[in-house]
């Protein structure tokens, strides 16, 4: 029994014992289901051999950026907003340890406090090979700023974790003399100007260009929330909020992490337009709506003005621009994404029938989750998962917020012009027990040949349903399998496999969740173990009179952990209990070694 871990550990004698019936049967075979409560939080416990759940604010704080360093150190480093920059580190994307604040500005009267005095945002960091160092750009508030608020900055540390020191723009020792700012010092006299990351005079004469507006910033451009991003041929990129009055993302290609290609520099998207060119054709030419035949983005209400927290991913020749949209402070603040033939675009924002919002907690109906927005991406194995905040309370939101990490998947739809096209879909915002990112046991249901009475094609696909307002999207690519009567599926993997857990997860519809499963383990050696599940109470309510459920937490599941198990099939039984009635199974995950492994 080696294979568990504190707290299962203490767990073992209240277990359950086998109940199959037959030849072959082992009576002893003991199994876990998320019976048992911490009496601290009164919710369950489960092995974190195999789990984590997205309830744990240890690494707190808001707008997560994770830098994969694993190939240097073996590290995940996490960046958020929080003092001079919160850094924490992991090696499992799931437990992490404080390593304290990472800007070398918190000493009181230093040149680095009074440059980064307040409002210190949205870090991010890219590790630079060429100069054997690591860059974060952020934005701050300087001391004494005259109005100024908002500057995008740059900080160089030799080491992850830091200190990173603030890079001075007009002075060669700190930022190498080719990125020395050349600016009119008559027209910006202020002696914070030479930390802002952006020339100021370049900047603003690029938004004067664009934007035809007036500066209400001091007479400077305010930018937040910067991205880098490095393409496979190596060309860098950043990208930024120009958040001076309507929000827009803007982009440029870069000649190093501390210098743009002013020449490249690109506005991307605008708040409540599918395109900029729909919002250059209305605002400038009096055109109307774009070629998509509406004013505003579905999901982006009216009088929004926020498109902020730019994300960067390629994926198979295409450029997908993720971004945060509404207030961060309530819970309609969420996820969503556009596309674009190239890095800089044009860029047009996805409908709702291409899965345009890709993460929000208020259109997957959650309870327990709100304002899941402000994010980065990470790869493991090949695997994609979406590093996001949301609010420490539900039920109040606001300001308070902590990290949550949920899976990633690729879904070809046909676009809105009736073309194939990949767009991403997350499994979540999850709550619940979910699979580990990293450890010895991954989901090899895929690996079995399934059978059963009913069709079995979601089973695996790898989609969780969890979206309760349905839109065409989710109609047309997010299935669950339905059943009409009580049915059992068979996993047969044709040879022995090692396996330590099977879930079984719900349906997002209430009327057609199960609460109860059985699975049976059949072993080379003729042995079947019979596992009788029960989804755990804190998963879902219920009426007090008719006890019909009201609510089931989305990515729910029941599921089974136990000793390393050698089995040939698996087979999983999910129950109809009355007549007309149904049952929707999302997905089902064995949880064993992989092949190879």
């Amino acid at each position: 029994m080696k294979e568990f871990k504190k707290p299962l550990a203490l767990m073992l004698a209240a277990m359950t014992a086998s109940v199959f019936i037959g030849c072959g049967a082992d009576p002893t075979f003991t199994y876990y289901q998320g019976e048992t409560t911490d009496g601290a939080t009164g919710k369950m416990e489960f092995s974190t051999d195999l789990f984590y759940r997205n309830d744990i604010k240890a690494a707190g704080n808001a707008d997560p950026f994770v830098l994969d360093n694993t190939d240097v150190d073996g590290y995940y480093y996490m960046y958020a907003t929080y003092g001079y920059i919160a850094c924490h580190r992991s090696k499992d994307l799931v437990n992490w340890e404080p390593t304290g604040p990472s800007l070398n500005a918190w000493q009181h009267g230093s040149e680095g406090n009074k440059v980064a005095k307040e409002g210190i945002w949205a870090p991010e960091v890219v590790r630079d090979d060429e100069n054997d160092r690591y860059v974060m750009h952020f934005s701050a508030t300087p001391e004494n700023n005259k109005g100024v608020k908002w500057m995008l900055m740059a900080a160089v540390s030799d080491s992850p974790t830091g200190p990173f020191d603030i890079v001075n723009f007009v002075d060669p020792e700190s930022c190498g003399e080719e990125n020395v700012h050349d600016y009119d010092t008559d027209v910006y006299t202020d002696w914070f100007a030479e930390y802002f990351f952006l020339d100021p005079e370049l900047f603003n004469d690029f938004a004067d260009e664009w934007g035809g507006r007036d500066l209400g910033n001091g007479g400077y451009t305010g930018a937040i929330d910067p991205h880098a991003f490095v393409d496979a041929d190596g060309t860098k990129y950043l990208y930024f909020v120009d958040n001076q009055g309507e929000n827009f993302i803007v982009g440029c290609e870069m000649e190093n992490w501390l210098k743009p290609k002013w020449e490249t520099m690109t506005v991307l998207t605008a708040a409540r337009y599918y395109t900029v060119e729909d919002w250059r054709n209305e605002k400038f030419d009096n055109i109307g709506p774009g070629e998509n035949g509406d004013d505003y983005v579905s999901y982006e209400t009216a009088n929004n003005i926020i498109n902020e927290g730019p994300t960067m991913t390629e994926h198979n020749g295409k450029y997908y621009l993720t971004l945060s949209v509404n207030d961060y402070s309530l819970s309609n603040y969420a996820v969503c994404q556009a596309v674009a033939d190239s890095p800089l675009g044009a860029f047009r924002k996805l409908r709702d029938e291409e899965n345009g919002l890709l993460l929000s907690s208020l259109a997957e109906g959650s309870k327990e989750v709100s304002g899941s927005g402000h994010h980065s991406f990470v790869t493991v194995d090949g695997d994609m998962y979406i590093i996001y905040h949301r609010h420490d309370d539900f039920t109040t939101a606001g300001s308070s917020r902590n990290p949550g990490i949920d899976e990633i998947k690729w879904v070809t739809i046909t676009d809105i012009n009736g073309e194939a096209l990949d767009v991403m879909y997350a499994n979540g915002p999850t709550w619940n027990v979910q699979p580990n990112i990293i450890g010895k046991y991954k989901n090899i249901a895929g690996d079995a040949t399934v059978t059963g009475s009913a069709d079995a094609e979601y089973l695996t696909d790898g989609l969780l349903s969890v979206c309760k307002t349905d839109n065409d999207f989710q109609f047309d690519y997010i299935g669950e399998t339905m059943i009409d009567e009580t049915t059992t599926f068979t996993f047969d993997f044709g040879k022995a496999r090692k396996i330590r857990a099977v879930m079984i997860y719900e349906s997002k519809y209430e009327d057609c969740a199960f609460k109860t499963a059985t699975v049976e383990l059949v072993t080379a050696s003729g042995v079947t173990h019979r596992l009788e599940l029960k989804l755990a109470r804190e998963l879902y309510e219920e009426d007090d009179y008719y006890f019909d459920i009201s609510y089931i937490s989305p990515g729910a599941s029941v599921f089974a952990e136990f000793a390393e198990t050698e089995v040939t099939k698996v087979r999983v039984t999910v129950p109809v209990k009355n007549e007309g009635a149904s049952a929707g199974i999302s997905e089902i995950r064995i949880l064993g070694i992989a092949e190879g492994k």
